[in-house]
């Protein structure tokens, strides 16, 4: 307090504002999955055989749009700190831009290819791996996105086959790229829908009950739900701060901005706890951060 009564705040000189704006980006995933799935089904109607392959330039130009648009994708993603689906989209988003330029120069005539079997089979082979490895860590998640994974893996085999001329692995890759497709478009459904209706309206087969407890799997969605409401309260008008008789609105509205950024630091503290985890040592660092208003306020 001053000499006339009011309050100030006194914040250190090295503090500095860090703008955190990860929260204010969308989820990705279903444009991502759709735009993956739309190409893979008309490049797998092609390779069946349901439409003609003179179709095949207006597939590899929208194949490059989409692996194009992967690349910005997956940085989106790397802001919102979710690393599988940023690296999926930076590694999936090269290989189709590029397989989808060598494709378009080929049917133009510009570049003639020799035999590239062997070099193809290595690709797909490749990307085969890295996708089993995808699927690794999708097994976590939910039973939709292991679905994709595996049909991508059976699809990437299927066109290292195809490489050396088998007509019955090109019939087959076409068939799995329709129902990987499938897969993909329901996968990317499911948090498009579940989102916007703010319930789980298509059940993506959640997996996580497997790995931290069936009734944590079962109360996810509940848990969500509460944080976002506990979050919400702290969003008060300033309006709303009512000002002792004397006191000064301006530092009233102060104090209840460093309270809410205490209670909000409570509450992640809280939602970071796992089962059975370091609960001890979170519930020894919530009392630190009550102090923090009263070493801003003289």
């Amino acid at each position: 307090m001053d000499g006339k009564g009011e309050m100030k705040i006194i914040w250190p000189e090295e503090a500095k504002v860090k703008l955190d704006y990860s929260q204010t980006i969308g989820n990705t995933a279903p444009a991502g999955l759709w735009g993956f799935a739309i190409v893979l089904t008309m490049l797998g109607a092609i390779n069946a055989g349901l439409v003609d392959p003179d179709f095949g330039p207006i597939v590899w130009s929208y194949f490059l749009a989409i692996g194009s648009s992967f690349i910005p994708l997956g940085y989106l993603e790397f802001s919102r700190n979710n690393i599988l689906t940023g690296t999926i989209l930076f590694t999936y988003g090269p290989f189709g831009a590029g397989m989808a330029i060598f494709q378009l120069l080929a049917y133009s005539g510009a570049i003639k290819p020799g035999n590239l079997s062997a070099g193809l089979v290595t690709l797909f082979t490749l990307y085969a791996f890295v996708s089993f490895l995808f699927l690794c860590v999708a097994i976590r998640f939910n039973v939709a996105m292991c679905s994709t994974f595996v049909g991508v893996i059976l699809l990437l085999l299927c066109l290292a086959g195809s490489s050396y001329g088998s007509v019955g692995a090109t019939r087959a890759s076409g068939w799995l790229s329709l129902i990987t497709a499938a897969t993909a478009f329901y996968g990317g459904s499911a948090p498009f829908i579940n989102e916007l209706w703010g319930r789980e309206v298509l059940p993506a087969g959640d997996l996580t009950w497997v790995w931290a407890g069936k009734q944590h799997g079962r109360n996810r969605l509940a848990s969500v739900a509460e944080s976002k409401a506990e979050r919400e309260t702290l969003s008060v008008p300033a309006a709303a701060v009512v000002t002792e008789p004397g006191g000064d609105k301006a530092a009233a509205w102060s104090q209840h901005v460093v309270r809410g950024m205490v209670k909000e630091h409570e509450l992640e503290v809280c939602e970071a706890r796992r089962p059975g985890g370091q609960k001890q040592e979170e519930q020894e660092h919530v009392p630190e951060i009550n102090d923090v208003a009263s070493r801003y306020f003289v």
